[in-house]
């Protein structure tokens, strides 16, 4: 039952009041929230991948097949598909996977430019005493360091401007690299416009799982969210969900390090499933006898929020350089006694924070604290990105629309058209 914004608890609150209690209610109001319409837009959403297939609707050719409301028997001809949509979303698939996918770390720090000149200024320096010891030993003199060849100043600053690569940009490279082969960001990546094309939709999930980088690309149907009407991707916004359906052993893979014994013994005979929530995803399953195996699938909520956090900027005086400084601190932060009577101040306020929580099989709650790696903004301590990232592709001012809902009208059309000639 949807019960509406007002009943999500107050974030505004320190981390002390944020009990397990409050933890777990923000969890079912964001997910009650969820629910308010959800069916519809799910039926929505799998009626796209349905015209991809192929798949035949009877309810758009009624018109057609019963004009008078009465079915005409041993009628000579049949309703069937003839594809349209499926080779123009196949061609544009085709077309992507070829594509390169080109991709480089940059360093946006505010040092960069000075730690650049820092290594230039060394490279150059070494350069001169280098040369300084080819002129000692050509003198004569025992330096104790053989001569090098060694290019003129302006030779190697110009070798320098072309060549450098921060450090910090190596290690992330060489991290992005790993992440890319580990995760299969190249495959996903395609899923992804896979989905783009069909639905007008795209989610991707990212995040640490047991100490491991993940990146997956999320079923748009498992996804809900809010945010700002200005506001195009689903990571600046207010909340967002992932509802899936998954069996026992995939939950142990993914929380084995938040559930005790007895939650473990309970996802083998989960009290909570949902064998229809399942099925609903596969029309063709109407066989009860063959699916019930299915019926071990267990909800599995994660949400994200933005909740507030109160942090304070410390002003003092440095002692070495006479200069003041500020700092960051968090709200268990005491100004010591002797920085108060050297004048220093402290001034506080609230900021954003996104928070996590997971819900398995309607009553065991895990996960439920602010995420480890905020994506914070160096320069806004109060901007912060929920790790569920999405947009869609024509949603300005107006229902969204994809590729294959612009193909439908022509699909039906072009199938009456063969009917009738058969």
């Amino acid at each position: 039952m949807y019960k509406g914004e007002d009943n999500i608890p107050q974030q505004r609150l320190p981390l002390s009041k944020k009990t397990k209690k409050w933890r777990e209610e923000c969890l079912e109001a964001f997910i009650n929230i969820s629910t308010h319409g959800v069916s519809e837009r799910k039926d929505y959403l799998r009626s796209l991948y349905d015209y991809y297939n192929g798949i035949i609707e009877e309810s758009d050719y009624r018109y057609v097949l019963k004009p008078y409301g009465k079915t005409r028997k041993n009628f000579p001809s049949k309703m069937r598909n003839y594809p349209i949509i499926k080779p123009i979303i196949d061609l544009l698939l085709g077309e992507k996977s070829k594509r390169p996918l080109n991709y480089t770390v940059t360093v946006r720090n505010a040092d960069t430019v000075s730690t650049k000149e820092t290594a230039k200024q060394d490279l150059i320096y070494k350069n001169l005493e280098q040369r300084f010891i080819n002129k000692l030993n050509e003198s004569g003199m025992q330096t104790g360091v053989p001569s090098q060849e060694v290019e003129l100043p302006e030779d190697l600053a110009k070798e320098f401007e072309n060549s450098y690569v921060d450090s910090r940009a190596i290690h992330g490279q060489r991290a992005l690299n790993y992440i890319m082969y580990s995760e299969e960001i190249y495959d996903k990546l395609n899923k992804a416009w896979f989905d783009f094309l069909i639905t007008g939709e795209v989610y991707t999930h990212r995040g640490v799982r047991g100490n491991e980088p993940f990146y997956e690309v999320v079923n748009p149907i498992d996804v809900d969210y809010d945010k700002d009407p200005d506001l195009e991707f689903v990571e600046d916004g207010d909340w967002a969900l992932v509802r899936k359906f998954v069996h026992a052993s995939t939950i142990i893979d993914h929380y084995y390090d938040e559930l005790n014994d007895e939650q473990v013994l309970k996802l083998e005979n989960p009290e909570n499933h949902d064998m229809h929530s399942f099925l609903a995803f596969r029309p063709e399953s109407t066989n009860a006898d063959q699916n019930v195996h299915r019926s071990r699938l267990i909800e599995v909520v994660s949400v994200y929020w933005k909740s507030r956090k109160r942090i304070g900027f410390l002003q003092f005086m440095d002692p070495t350089t006479g200069s003041m400084e500020e700092i960051e601190v968090d709200e268990s932060f005491k100004m010591p006694k002797e920085l108060k009577e050297q004048g220093a101040s402290m001034n506080w306020m609230w900021v954003n924070e996104v928070w996590q929580g997971t819900r398995i099989d309607g009553d065991i709650y895990v996960k439920m604290r602010p995420i480890p790696n905020q994506r914070v903004s160096l320069d806004n301590p109060s901007l912060c990105k929920l790790p569920i990232n999405g947009r869609k592709y024509s949603d300005r001012n107006s229902k969204n629309v994809s590729l294959v809902s612009l193909g439908i009208p022509y699909q039906l059309n072009y199938n009456i058209y063969k009917y009738r000639l058969e």
